[in-house]
């Protein structure tokens, strides 16, 4: 009896210790499953990672080809006004383009503070030219048709106001024969200088409508 309840003993160790070794090796293997797991995720993660960044890194390169856009817009626009003759408010004159609504600004005053309809005229003509010389610069997606109405309706026809006009018709002459294969312009107005009648390519009158009432 005494050998039988020994070995009995022996056999319920040896069993005990068997389980706890599955018990450990199972332990073990899930810590290892979650090892594993945690790796994929890493990796997942690390994908996700460079996607965000490389979307990031676009995001900036499109930016700053934008902002190189804007600064050329930015010169383009100063040029035009000084060709215009445009009047000034600084000492240092600086045309710049707002970064957030897009529109001129000029020595400092937004166009919506602009002193007169007919300033607002020179700074929208030369904004939108500056726009097109831009585009056709850098070979960006613009419509390349300029229609421009009533280009002297707010702006006086003596003294610096009538050379201004001069100035911009002078200006819009120009560009039609440095840029006539990429870019037409149409313009309507009711005052066209002697110097652009050679222009002109049709006339109306309350007698000769361009659509008959």
């Amino acid at each position: 009896m005494s050998d039988s309840a020994s070995a009995i003993a022996d056999s319920a160790r040896v069993r005990a210790n068997a389980e706890g070794t599955i018990i450990r090796l199972r332990d073990y293997l899930s810590l290892y499953d979650k090892l594993d797991s945690l790796v994929k995720d890493r990796k997942l993660w690390e994908r996700e990672k460079n996607q965000i960044q490389a979307s990031i890194d676009a995001a900036s390169s499109r930016r700053e080809v934008a902002e190189q856009s804007i600064r050329r817009s930015e010169a383009n626009l100063e040029d035009i006004l000084e060709r215009f003759g445009a009047p000034r408010f600084a000492s240092v004159p600086q045309a710049s383009i707002d970064r957030n609504s897009y529109l001129p600004i000029v020595d400092g005053r937004k166009f919506d503070d602009l002193s007169s309809l007919g300033l607002q005229v020179l700074v929208n003509v030369a904004y939108i030219l500056a726009n097109q010389r831009t585009s056709l610069s850098l070979n960006l997606s613009f419509p390349g048709i300029l229609l421009i109405d009533g280009i002297t309706s707010n702006v006086g026809h003596e003294g610096l106001d009538l050379q201004r006009v001069e100035n911009m018709f002078d200006y819009l002459i120009s560009v039609g024969e440095e840029l006539g294969e990429q870019l037409q312009i149409i313009v309507a107005d009711g005052n066209i200088p002697s110097r652009a009648e050679r222009f002109v390519r049709l006339r109306l009158s309350e007698n000769d409508r361009l659509i008959p009432l």
